[in-house]
This record gives C-alpha cells, sequence and structure tokens, in this order.
C-alpha cells in the first residue's frame, strides 16, 4: 500500500468516525434545568430577594422527609397566615418526574405523599407569600 492509499484512508476514518459522533450526539437527551431557562433568567433579581427574605426568618421553615410514612413535611415559620404559593418536586436526573403542588398549610403544616416517587434525590423548592412579603426555600432529601 502506498502513502496515497494510507493518507486516504486515515481521512475516511476520520471523517466516518467524526459523522458517528455527531449523530450520536444529536440523538441524545438534554435535561435542562427548566424549559424557560432564559425567561426565568429573567427575574432572577426577585428570586435573589425571596431567598434573602427566607434566609432572614427567625424561624425558617422546616422540610423533613418521613420515611416510615413516606411523606415529606414542610413547617411553616411560627405567626405566618394566610399562606399561599406552590411546592416543586424537582429531580435533577430526570425533568419528566418533576411535581408540582400547591400549598395548602393546616396548623403549619403540609404534608406531601412521597409513596409515588421514584426512590433517589429530589430537590424540594418551595416559594411561598404572605402579607409580610415573598420567601423561597430549597433542600435536597433522598428518598428511599
Amino acid at each position: 500500500m502506498n502513502w496515497g492509499k494510507k493518507i486516504a484512508l486515515v481521512y475516511t476514518i476520520f471523517a466516518v468516525s467524526m459523522i458517528s459522533v455527531t449523530v450520536y450526539c444529536s440523538q441524545q437527551d438534554i435535561n435542562l434545568v427548566t424549559p424557560e431557562y432564559y425567561a426565568e433568567e429573567l427575574g432572577y433579581e426577585s428570586h435573589i430577594t425571596k431567598v434573602k427574605n427566607a434566609g432572614e426568618l427567625a424561624d425558617p421553615l422546616q422540610i423533613s422527609y418521613e420515611s416510615g410514612a413516606k411523606n415529606i413535611l414542610l413547617t411553616f415559620p411560627a405567626g405566618m397566615t394566610d399562606i399561599r404559593g406552590d411546592v416543586k418536586l424537582y429531580r435533577p436526573s430526570n425533568s419528566r418526574l418533576d411535581k408540582d403542588f400547591p400549598i395548602a398549610v393546616s396548623n403549619l403544616q403540609q404534608q406531601i405523599a412521597a409513596g409515588e416517587l421514584q426512590s433517589g434525590l429530589w430537590r424540594v423548592k418551595v416559594e411561598w407569600e404572605t402579607a409580610s412579603g415573598a420567601y423561597f426555600q430549597e433542600k435536597s432529601i433522598f428518598i428511599q
């Protein structure tokens, strides 16, 4: 085999491998943090304010997972009334499993049934408003 054929063989192998990598990469599922990433980025300043407000609470929101009862328990700070907002259960590894729940507080607590959720890492994101302001708090939990 002469040099010309060897060079042509190297270029052919390179071209086929580049086409293979391109096809493989185009078929991969890409999970973004949120489908409306750029729209949410515009409201990020208000998000920072909500996180700061939650951090300044003397009695912060308690987020816990009760493994025996398979419940996620939210305990809101004492003295808060007329709480409204939503709870997002975010699964970092698969955005199709994400869940949203409205806040429905009874005696400053809310339970969310976690029995149907896949085991693994979840992020609980709570965004709520009261007459005194808007708040956001997040916690990672591991469901078994």
